[in-house]
């Protein structure tokens, strides 16, 4: 979707997907969020980069559960959690057990 040569760090352009990604969710355009974080995390492979990788994976199963696809909601919640495990960015992970068991 955002298509910038000029643009020098990629983790701006990670940044930019991902908060377009949460906009569109409240727009409840769910699809095109999970295109967007989708690009993000492909970006993030690609430049071997951990940067809002978890962010964005819990997002798409953020979209998930909104729609009601519960089971794909928690296949991409876990991803996230150990995601955010890997990072040791732990302040997400109760939060995300939680919504795990709320859908379980």
């Amino acid at each position: 979707m955002l298509k910038n040569h000029t643009l020098k760090d990629e983790k701006i352009l990670i940044r930019i997907e991902y908060n377009m990604a949460k906009v569109l969710t409240r727009l409840k355009r769910y699809r095109d969020s999970n295109n967007l974080c989708e690009e993000g995390i492909k970006k993030c492979i690609e430049i071997s980069s951990m940067y809002l990788y978890g962010e964005l994976t819990y997002q798409i199963g953020y979209n998930y559960e909104l729609i009601g696809n519960r089971k794909t909601a928690i296949k991409f919640y876990q991803e996230s959690l150990e995601i955010f495990k890997i990072r040791t960015n732990n302040h997400f992970n109760e939060y995300i057990k939680n919504r795990i068991q709320n859908l379980s």
